[in-house]
């Protein structure tokens, strides 16, 4: 399914070469001038499509005859004050099956459990006047999901003059919800991490009147924070694949936290500009970092610098290894893909020149296709295995 600006939604079959094949009548879906799709999810058999308008509609599509119909509906979102309580109206904001396929619907006020044939819509969660930032699911338990949610805090006048954030655990299967960690005031959460095995989150919490950030490892089963780190501006924090270490970037410094043992390591000016980019290969053998336009390759373990990469005239956005962790592919604001040989450190090739900025690339579980978003509109996928 593709959707345009303009809220144009066509069905396409995929052909069996590395591109697709327009059919020569695609389902046409849906139109719209001011209710632009921009969510879509197909159900477990592929005869239906979900998808998720502008103006908060959720619409369910049949495939083969483009019969529609309006599952749940949600205005545009407005803050209004009723009762002394500061309150908004709903919109859909994402959207996704659980592991037994039924759909659930994340809206600014909370989350909906949807039956697909009859429509009928069941109230899982309300937020208590709080917004989804973030969701994201446990790799080794897709029954649990933790969320990012912040709240107004509001004065006597009714006004709200500063916000809290907090993480929130949602459990698929019995469909009961949990507050394990609460900010203070003034304080948001920008990044939430979760270990493989779902027992470690790391939240980056950021005060807003000073902004300090820190780094804080929560033990979600009681919500406690058991190790406190300094952060910065820099990059996404990383859990090794083993959930042995964490790993993150902090303007030019390089951290390596031992959830183990205490072995930690630092590596302080690391990059000369602040990191923007971070990659750790799937044998937790190689870690790659970059600033603006310079790669790094560590030795995990140690921090132990490897080889530096040099080669992209602009804004480095992405990293990826492959699955063998022998190559190294990355994504820049030049329009370029390259990949490295991480043993050697050098350029083997340019997998994509344009004049488009790269946005991202990520790898295939199998390791043999790279996918590549070139300027928020176009996808390419490049065949990268070695047989």
């Amino acid at each position: 399914l593709t959707s345009d600006k303009l809220g144009n939604c066509r069905i396409w079959q995929l052909g069996q070469n590395a591109g697709g094949e327009k059919l020569q009548n695609p389902n046409f879906l849906w139109q719209s001038d001011s209710a632009r799709c921009f969510s879509a999810i197909f159900d477990a058999e592929g005869e239906c499509v979900f998808t998720v308008g502008q103006q908060g509609r959720l619409t369910k599509w049949h495939v083969e005859s483009a019969d529609s119909n309006i599952l749940l509906s949600r205005e545009q979102p407005t803050e209004e004050q009723v009762d002394g309580k500061w309150q908004q109206s709903a919109y859909i904001s994402a959207l996704f099956l659980d592991e037994d396929r039924e759909l659930v619907v994340v809206a600014i006020d909370g989350l909906y459990f949807i039956d697909r044939e009859s429509g009928a819509t069941e109230f899982l969660h309300h937020y208590q006047d709080g917004m989804r930032m973030e969701f994201l699911a446990t790799p080794q338990n897709d029954s649990t999901a933790f969320f990012v949610s912040s709240s107004p805090l509001l004065e006597p006048s009714k006004q709200a003059t500063s916000f809290a954030s907090k993480i929130q655990r949602w459990d698929a299967r019995s469909r009961s919800h949990q507050t394990i960690f609460a900010s203070g005031p003034n304080c948001s959460i920008n990044d939430l991490s979760c270990s493989p095995s779902g027992s470690l989150l790391a939240a980056v919490v950021e005060d807003r009147k000073t902004r300090l950030k820190q780094l804080l490892l929560i033990q979600p089963e009681s919500g406690k924070v058991i190790r406190e780190f300094p952060a910065a501006n820099g990059t996404k924090p990383r859990f090794t694949h083993d959930g042995g270490r964490l790993v993150y970037g902090a303007q030019r410094n390089l951290y390596s936290i031992d959830l183990e043992g205490n072995s930690d390591r630092t590596n302080n000016n690391a990059h000369q500009n602040s990191q923007v980019g971070l990659a750790i290969s799937c044998d937790d053998r190689w870690l790659a970092t970059c600033d603006e336009r310079v790669i790094r390759i560590w030795h995990l373990d140690t921090l132990e610098p490897h080889a530096t990469l040099l080669g992209h005239q602009a804004l480095i956005t992405s990293l990826e290894f492959s699955r063998d962790g022998r190559t190294l592919f990355s994504g820049s604001i030049d329009g370029t893909v390259k990949a490295w040989g991480v043993q050697t450190g050098q350029s083997l090739l340019d997998l994509h020149r344009g004049s488009s900025p790269i946005i991202r690339i990520t790898i295939s579980q199998d390791g043999n296709q790279l996918a590549v978003l070139e300027d928020y509109a176009t996808v390419r996928v490049y065949y990268v295995g070695r047989d």
